[in-house]
């Protein structure tokens, strides 16, 4: 097999004809000819070989392409080829191929142009059924060919093109569709969603229910667009999502592909490495590596955040940073390796990702931001985590823009770089000013300025581990602190952070004891000792508004 790598490579022919590296997936063929449901809906992350899986599928069915190219050489040397009952339909049907991954537009009318072009494309593809068309139907496919025609003629598009197709060349039509729900990712973020939903509500609805022209469809996408949405009157679509097992091992590299590729690149050396990048996500009960990355890996031959930094994710940053930030104990736990408990529900819109804390990790899951562990009980509650460290490098720049957007970085390095020099006067003055820089973003009734603190923390989190291991709500002794830092460089200081909230003026002097009187009475510094770390100082915190004061004593 080639090792040539597909990088800048999206569609199946291009692969196979210009022999790149290639993880056979075309049993997927199989899946989806037996499957029972006449519609079916597979969400994935972005770059998890959508794409590439869809223009299999067409290449393989579609009897135009046949017709003009011997499209069965490209399956010869493939798994689909030992499956003669499948293979005879090779070529053999009429298919309607829309993509919509590349509508990025910033307003409703150019995004429709966008969205008429790809569906004029297709009807110009199928020119031939206009020789048995009616004089009134070949004046309407002219003008949805030459992009004259009304909304109502390209929302219909689907159902008119099947029943052209269905009676030219006697054969039902498969429909496959690519990212059907980019168009309705870009609405969102620039304002348009209301238009977008309902062009593509009216689209899918026409063409792909109660169509007596059509034998399947196939849609990929990131998520079950649902709610007040698509799916909610386009109701016959079986969707196998990442939390079911049918599907699974087709998107994304399974664990013996990755062995079998690292090997066939003389790289099984690197197997931890590339395990702790790149794997950790759980589609069904199976164990699945991020493809992107990998073919990134091979190509560079380094680790890097290769998915992260795609255009294609820009919208999760932005979601990220402009989500209530309440959700920043939920980032602490899984920042440090922790698991948090959530409801998933599969029907989400994308006007409302930023609407409660579920939903908010529900999109971030199906975006592949989070993975599943386990599930809990019988409903719908699930334990979920970050998938390895790529993503975990995103959370961390991510949150780094955040404190950066509220203050100079060199604010947050300054603090960092007094702790590691346990110069705790420029660590209160830094902090200090941190605070109020985070603080003037905010409202400073008591909920709001638990929350900027969590903030702070994680901002260590961020930007210290070149100099420490940072610990959040870590056991220790006979309860959990709030903070500790482990030194990485011998002979420095470890430190044990406890914050309290100021209730009344003229109480800091009570929440430094308080809070020095919780790290011994609970003994916080007993896991430091038992790891021999002798040079332990206890930070006592006290916050109160846009106010911030700093204590410490050794232990």
């Amino acid at each position: 097999m080639s090792q040539k790598l597909p990088i800048g490579y999206s569609l199946f022919e291009d692969v196979i004809s210009n022999d790149l590296f290639y993880v056979d997936k075309s049993l997927l063929i199989k899946e989806f000819w037996e499957e029972d449901s006449q519609v079916v809906l597979i969400p994935r992350p972005r770059r998890f070989g959508k794409t590439l899986n869809i223009s299999m599928i067409w290449n393989f069915f579609d009897r135009i392409l046949k017709g003009q190219r011997d499209t069965g050489v490209l399956f010869n040397a493939l798994k689909i080829a030992e499956h003669s009952d499948v293979m005879a339909h090779q070529g053999q049907y009429p298919v309607i191929h829309l993509s919509f991954r590349s509508v990025e537009e910033e307003n409703w009318q150019n995004a429709l142009e966008s969205i008429k072009q790809v569906i004029t494309k297709e009807f110009r593809r199928h020119a031939a059924v206009t020789e048995t068309l009616s004089q009134y139907e070949k004046i309407s496919f002219d003008e949805v060919a030459t992009r004259t025609g009304s909304l109502v003629l390209y929302t219909d598009a689907i159902l008119t093109l099947a029943q052209h197709l269905h009676e030219h060349y006697g054969e039902k039509v498969i429909v496959l569709m690519d990212e059907y729900d980019k168009p309705l990712e870009t609405a969102r973020r620039y304002g348009y969603y209301d238009e977008a939903n309902a062009f593509f509500r009216a689209l899918l609805v026409t063409g792909l229910k109660d169509n007596p022209h059509l034998s399947r469809g196939l849609l990929t996408g990131v998520m079950r667009v649902a709610g007040d949405s698509i799916f909610s009157t386009f109701n016959n679509v079986d969707t196998f999502s990442i939390l079911r097992d049918r599907f699974a091992d087709k998107f994304g590299l399974t664990q013996q592909e990755v062995l079998e590729t690292l090997e066939r690149f003389s790289l099984s050396d690197q197997q931890n490495l590339v395990e702790q990048w790149y794997n950790g996500y759980l589609f069904g009960e199976q164990k699945i590596y991020n493809p992107w990355s990998i073919i990134k890996f091979l190509k560079e031959g380094k680790t890097d955040p290769y998915w992260v930094n795609t255009s294609e994710n820009a919208i999760v940053r932005d979601v990220m940073l402009g989500h209530d930030m309440n959700i920043s104990d939920d980032q602490k736990i899984l920042m440090e390796g922790g698991c948090i408990t959530i409801h998933i529900n599969e029907n989400l819109s994308y006007q409302n990702i930023q609407r409660g804390r579920d939903t908010f990790w529900n999109f971030l899951t199906f975006m592949g931001y989070a993975t599943v562990r386990e599930k809990v009980g019988e409903g719908s509650l699930y334990r979920i985590a970050l998938p390895n460290l790529e993503v975990r490098l995103f959370y961390k720049e991510t949150l780094t823009s955040w404190l950066n957007s509220c203050a100079p970085p060199e604010n947050v390095q300054t603090i960092v770089t007094a702790l590691e020099k346990n110069d705790l006067a420029t660590f209160e003055r830094s902090l200090q000013d941190l605070v109020k820089a985070v603080l003037s973003t905010f409202d400073t009734d008591k909920r709001e300025v638990e929350r900027a603190y969590h903030m702070f923390i994680l901002g260590v989190l961020c930007n210290a581990e070149s100099y420490f291991t940072v610990k959040s709500n870590g056991e220790s002794g006979y309860g959990r602190y709030d903070a500790a830092l482990i030194p990485k460089q011998p002979n420095r200081m470890a430190y044990v952070l406890e914050f309290k909230l100021v209730k009344q003026s003229g109480a800091v002097e009570k929440a430094f004891d308080a809070a020095f009187q919780q790290i011994d009475d609970r003994d916080y510094a007993h896991t430091l000792r038992a790891e021999g770390y002798d040079d332990i100082t206890a930070i006592a915190i006290a916050c109160k508004g846009k106010r911030v004061w700093v204590q410490s004593k050794m232990l």
